[in-house]
């Protein structure tokens, strides 16, 4: 065989391996193309720290009794009011259970009886609460709930007969108990109605010789809030 036949032999041969070669190159690659892995959205949970703002009407009733005598059955003290709030919960399953505090500040007043000359005056000036939570949620975001606990509040008395305030700076302690709703609208904004049913005990004001008021402030609160929880 010449020369010139096996050069062009080996001239075929090596072209035949380089078209191999490339076009193996251009075969898709059967390899598992690479996928980015899938992030599951965090799970909502009521457990946690929560701070919020609320706003509500109180309807409050006092009744006086001077020395011995009802003057007041039930005084109208109404008025709207608001304030903070913070709390604490934990979850277990659907069940949430906390402890949450409150206060308010607004305009309640109420006007007595006239049974001397003028009615008597009555002024809330602030109120709180600090209560036990138990819930239960029907939905993730949904969240029933009971509340009971201490009521703190003062009350002044103005005898407008007498232009003296009986009652100054003087805090009342009782109970509350009370039912709402929150709503988790995102994972940190929660929206709240809620009932609030409040004794603040009785308050015996003794002058001497027999002289004395007594009374007793029971109220019922229906309030909104926007809560941020943590």
């Amino acid at each position: 065989m010449s020369n010139i036949v096996k050069t062009s032999i080996f001239a075929l041969a090596t072209l035949a391996a380089l078209g191999g070669s490339v076009s193996a190159a251009d075969l898709p690659s059967k390899k598992a193309p690479l996928i980015a892995p899938v992030v599951a959205a965090p799970v909502f949970t009521w457990a946690g720290a929560y701070v919020g703002a609320h706003f509500g009407h109180m309807w409050g009733s006092t009744r006086v009794d001077d020395s011995g005598t009802i003057t007041e059955t039930g005084a109208r003290t109404n008025g709207f009011l608001g304030g903070g709030l913070a709390g604490y919960n934990l979850q277990s399953g659907a069940f949430v259970y906390g402890l949450e505090g409150d206060v308010s500040v607004g305009r309640v007043r109420g006007h007595g009886v006239a049974t001397k000359v003028l009615p008597n005056d009555y002024t809330l000036n602030w109120a709180g609460n600090i209560r036990g939570r138990l819930g239960y949620a029907i939905t993730p975001t949904t969240l029933p709930f009971i509340v009971g606990g201490v009521a703190i509040t003062d009350l002044r008395f103005t005898d407008n007969n007498a232009k003296v305030i009986l009652e100054t700076g003087k805090t009342r302690v009782g109970w509350t108990l009370g039912a709402g709703v929150d709503q988790a609208f995102t994972n940190n904004l929660v929206g709240r109605v809620e009932y609030v049913y409040a004794d603040y005990g009785q308050v015996i004001y003794d002058y001497g010789g027999g002289d004395y008021y007594k009374l007793r402030f029971k109220s019922q609160t229906l309030r909104a809030a926007l809560i941020w929880k943590f």
